[in-house]
């Protein structure tokens, strides 16, 4: 029931903190150093916002288990960005990238499965 828990979490967070880069992308658009136009930039919000519920989720993930099963499962965030650049962004993934995105994938299903 734990491993669950921390599953459901780390995938919450992951995709948290790809929206919070999709967010920055979309921000970037918009983006100059000019700090009162900053203020109307509606994605910076939703990058912070994303960043905070991505942060939080993932500190209540760690209370649950070692940092050491934590901290690889967070590479799932590769894989949320890959998709949400693809499908939003229309960005386009070439097979070397869906290689990578396997090898992640089984890494994930290798660390779940021998967890002792």
């Amino acid at each position: 029931m734990e491993t669950l828990l921390i599953l459901i979490l780390i995938i919450a967070c992951t995709i948290a903190g790809a929206l919070t880069s999709l967010f920055m992308k979309k921000a970037s658009k918009e983006f100059n150093l000019n700090i009162f136009k900053q203020i109307k930039n509606k994605y910076l919000y939703g990058a912070a916002i994303m960043y905070i519920i991505g942060t939080v989720t993932y500190i209540y993930a760690l209370t649950l288990d070692n940092l050491s099963l934590i901290y690889p499962l967070t590479s799932l965030t590769y894989i949320w960005v890959y998709l949400l650049s693809h499908n939003i962004l229309k960005e386009k993934i070439s097979l070397r990238k869906w290689i990578g995105m396997s090898l992640i994938i089984v890494g994930i299903i290798l660390i779940i499965a021998l967890k002792p």
